[in-house]
């Protein structure tokens, strides 16, 4: 298995100006948190850190 197909998740909440980030492998081993800036980018930047396959965005409800 090559680091590309190994599954992580990315678990946020919301605030007004910081997110809180925790990445979590399969497993459940947390393998970071921190508090991000309250953007997308930012966001997503910390998580692809992990591996490129970690952040996949939910779609949203009509």
């Amino acid at each position: 298995m090559n680091a590309d197909s190994v599954a992580t998740f990315v678990g946020r909440d919301y605030a007004e100006n910081v997110v809180p980030v925790v990445v979590v492998s399969p497993a459940g081993r947390v393998l970071g948190a921190r508090r991000c800036p309250n953007a997308q980018a930012a966001i997503v930047a910390y998580g692809r850190r992990f591996g490129p396959g970690c952040w996949r965005p939910a779609s949203r409800a009509a």
